[in-house]
């Protein structure tokens, strides 16, 4: 009777044993999944606050750069600057490369917000497409100037139209 008892007693103490380890490993599992998920998940949310923040700091660098460009043209237009002061200003407005990351950050990152990003950019090619073929040097270029003065404040309207959808799609992105 004494081994069964003993035997008994083993049987059951690995059995506990064995329980208690299985629920260890299911308990731990899943904390580690938990954690491995949430440090995606923060993973994620830095990287989309980062690219966020780089897509916010090259739309302003591009508004600054584009509202120069469109400044010197209405000067040029007002008859402010002659040709040579025109092209010697135009020189220093640095605007290599952004749109292109521009582009890019939201084709990859934030595509829901492409089509107000190329309205942004068609507002100000349009523009300066219009000032080009329609300047006249020495001319009156009246309608030239309330083209630029209203394609400025369309642009306006339409950078502060992308950066709220931008701030909108982040959010929803980190949440």
């Amino acid at each position: 009777m004494a081994i069964l008892e003993t035997m008994v007693s083993v049987a059951s103490g690995g059995f506990f044993a064995l329980l208690g380890g299985w629920l260890t490993y299911k308990y731990n599992s899943r904390a580690i999944k938990e954690n491995r998920n949430f440090e995606k998940w923060k993973s994620n949310r830095d990287l989309y606050l980062s690219k966020g923040q780089e897509l916010c700091d090259l739309l302003g660098q591009w508004v600054i750069a584009s509202s120069k460009l469109t400044t010197m043209y209405n000067f040029r237009a007002r008859g402010v600057y002659n040709r040579e002061q025109f092209n010697e200003r135009v020189k220093n407005i640095e605007t290599e490369g952004v749109i292109p990351r521009m582009l890019s950050l939201v084709d990859i990152y934030f595509p829901e917000s492409s089509n107000s990003l190329l309205s942004l950019q068609r507002t100000i090619v349009d523009a300066h497409t219009y000032y080009v073929s329609n300047f006249k040097d020495g001319a009156d270029n009246t309608r030239v100037i309330e083209v630029l003065d209203t394609a400025m404040i369309n642009f306006a309207k339409h950078s502060e139209m992308f950066k709220k959808e931008l701030v909108n799609e982040i959010k929803r992105h980190i949440s």
